[in-house]
């Protein structure tokens, strides 16, 4: 691979942090890191669970680490804990409305982030589809790479 594209990239990928980094500045969850944030949004999009499913998601993050964030979502109204009806032991984790309205608009803003790449791509139909296919590549191996499946992330920019 060249290192031309890689430096390239890596070029884009800053610039993309920056605008995240703006537009982010001053919103409710520019405290949140972004593990924090990859939480939620696992939360939102996988509904109610365990903290031990919700760690072998976010690729086996520590426990403690993830009961951490938990209490923090919790004080701020984010997530409700909640018992199995099966088994008492077992508590479930859920997001409440205005943990579902934070997502909501941390993914806002996020799309908000790619419009300047949209723009740049253009209309051009075959390059739209060229794009797609390197992008629909990229997602599998970074699935692959990250053990993860992520299918329920195509609702996102909807």
């Amino acid at each position: 691979m060249s290192e031309n594209i890689i430096d390239k990239i890596a070029k884009l990928s800053i610039r993309l942090r920056i605008s995240k980094a703006r537009l982010g500045k001053n919103s409710e969850d520019s405290e949140l890191n972004e593990r924090q944030i990859v939480c939620l949004e696992i939360l939102s999009l996988m509904g109610s669970m365990k903290i031990t499913d919700l760690c072998k998601n976010l690729n086996d993050v520590g426990q403690s680490t993830t009961s951490m964030d938990v209490k923090l979502f919790r004080r701020k109204g984010w997530v409700n804990k909640r018992f199995s009806e099966e088994d008492e032991r077992v508590r479930f984790i859920e997001l409440t409305e205005d943990g579902r309205e934070l997502v909501n608009e941390i993914q806002k803003r996020r799309l908000r982030t790619f419009l300047p790449l949209v723009k740049a791509i253009g209309s051009d139909i075959e390059e739209i589809k060229i794009i797609e296919k390197v992008v629909d590549r990229a997602n599998s191996e970074l699935d692959f790479v990250l053990n993860i499946n992520l299918e329920n992330l195509d609702s996102i920019s909807e």
